[in-house]
């Protein structure tokens, strides 16, 4: 299940997303709603989806507070100005998208799906780097000072290989730089 929470002082565009999402059968989604950034700050969502400008706090300065203490959520901004300006900056800032109100509901929709989409690839790396992290037994020899691995399999070999000696990976080191 993924959590969506949508930020917007106007409610008929805070309740109409809520309804359009609340409806909406393709993924399993606990949807939320607020229309101020105090409000917000109570809920721990997987997407935000937030207007740029509200009272008080706007929404660059939530996006900053969002990454702050969720760093894993994912943020899409939902404006009705298409100033370059704020879409420059709400990407430099680590926003995932920045759509117009004006596009509609199945640009909403597309950019979500896209957005949920990434999550779940996240969540299966995630599963699949803890899963394997279960499975390392090491076995440390203070006479060797080395590592070696039991009850691994041909699979794992390159996989644990990055874990031992990640500087001495050629495909390692140029993806660092």
């Amino acid at each position: 299940m993924y959590r969506i929470l949508v930020i917007d002082d106007e409610p008929i565009i805070a309740d109409g997303l809520y309804e359009l999402f609340a409806q909406d059968e393709t993924f399993a989604l606990e949807v939320h709603k607020v229309y101020s950034v105090q409000a917000a700050l109570r809920y721990k969502p997987d997407i935000v989806i937030i207007d740029i400008k509200m009272p008080g706090m706007n929404g660059l300065e939530l996006l900053t507070q969002i990454h702050r203490r969720w760093p894993f959520c994912h943020v899409i901004f939902l404006s009705g100005y298409s100033d370059f300006e704020y879409v420059q900056k709400a990407m430099q800032l680590g926003a995932d998208s920045y759509i117009l109100k004006s596009q509609g509901d199945e640009v909403v929709l597309e950019t979500v799906y896209k957005t949920l989409a990434l999550l779940e690839q996240e969540r299966t790396k995630y599963r699949f780097f803890a899963s394997m992290s279960n499975e390392i037994q090491f076995e440390y020899s203070l006479d060797a000072d080395i590592l070696t691995f039991t009850e691994w399999g041909a699979a794992h070999l390159e996989v644990s290989d990055l874990i031992v000696h990640p500087y001495e990976s050629a495909e390692l080191r140029a993806l660092m730089t």
